[in-house]
């Protein structure tokens, strides 16, 4: 069963990416996996609840490669963070609709807080030691919400630039977590140096 999940979440990825989110329906889901209904709806409730997966996928895998650029230095693993979500968007139209999408539906939304709460906190604890849960989900969804704004601008504009978009989000969380500037100025620079050398490759798309 859990081959019919993955098949599922697979051919939900290729057709989100190949003709668009919103262009793309169940039924013609059902169709390319081969499936029936009940079948979908069992692993299911929605396309929506397919998105979250794809998001929650999609989170571990950059989350790994991230730690894998970055070691322990958790100024560093967040402007890499950062600089892969903005850059990956940038360079792929379908990938700025499915990330446009996630961040629209509550559903995704609220699990992407939540898990970036979660690594807010691994992150910067050190420096917040006062910081509740709450700090760090109520910080983090200011930040997720400037995110959603600046997709988007890309989505339906493109009037803001991949520099101009990176280095807001990385002041604004400066200074929601107390990261010293001098720490923030030396994990972009270094950040620059790794993606310039790196070829980086999530969910297929080389970034």
């Amino acid at each position: 069963m859990e081959n019919v999940r993955e098949k599922i979440l697979d051919v939900s990825r290729e057709l989100f990416l190949a003709q668009g989110y919103k262009k793309t329906t169940t039924r013609q889901i059902l169709a390319r996996a081969g499936i029936k209904n009940g079948t979908l709806y069992h692993f299911f409730r929605s396309k929506d609840h397919i998105l979250l997966h794809l998001a929650a996928n999609l989170f571990d895998e950059a989350s790994a490669i991230v730690e894998a650029l970055a070691g322990k230095d958790p100024v560093l693993q967040y402007t890499i963070a950062m600089n892969l979500e903005f850059y990956a968007i940038e360079k792929h139209e379908r990938l700025a609709e499915m990330f446009y999408e996630a961040y629209r539906s509550w559903t995704v939304l609220e699990f992407l807080v939540q898990k970036g709460a979660q690594r807010n906190r691994l992150l910067f604890e050190a420096l917040n030691p006062g910081f509740t849960d709450q700090d760090y989900y109520v910080r983090t969804m200011a930040i997720k919400s400037s995110i959603y704004g600046f997709i988007a601008d890309r989505y339906h504009k493109g009037s803001i630039s991949y520099q101009d978009k990176t280095s807001a989000i990385l002041e604004l969380t400066l200074s929601l977590f107390n990261v010293p500037a001098q720490d923030l100025k030396k994990a972009i620079k270094k950040a620059d140096d790794i993606l310039e050398k790196e070829t980086i490759v999530i969910s297929g798309f080389s970034i």
